[in-house]
């Protein structure tokens, strides 16, 4: 009995996972792409769970969204008027 090689019995090409598909990275660049991902992990839990941190986080967040807000009215208001404007001179 002699064994196939897998790749014959695949009528897609077998795709090679994407850490096998670059070309192998030295240790340095693995390591620090290690740490810069244990760091945003610690970064991330440490803003979940301190409250100060969200609540400053949070006002942070509304003051931005009141003024996105506030600027999509504005837009909003300006493209009424002008579709009226529009909508005028179509009738006139």
């Amino acid at each position: 009995m002699h064994h196939h090689h897998p790749h014959g019995h695949y009528p897609m090409p077998y795709a090679a996972p994407p850490w096998q598909a670059t070309p192998p990275v030295d240790k340095e660049d693995s390591n620090r792409r290690f740490v810069k991902g244990v760091l945003l992990g610690a970064a991330a839990t440490y803003l979940l769970t301190n409250e100060r941190v969200q609540h400053t986080l949070f006002r942070a967040v509304a003051k931005l969204w009141t003024g996105v807000s506030y600027g999509l009215e504005e837009v909003r208001e300006r493209y009424q008027d002008a579709h009226a404007e529009v909508d005028a001179e179509r009738r006139g």
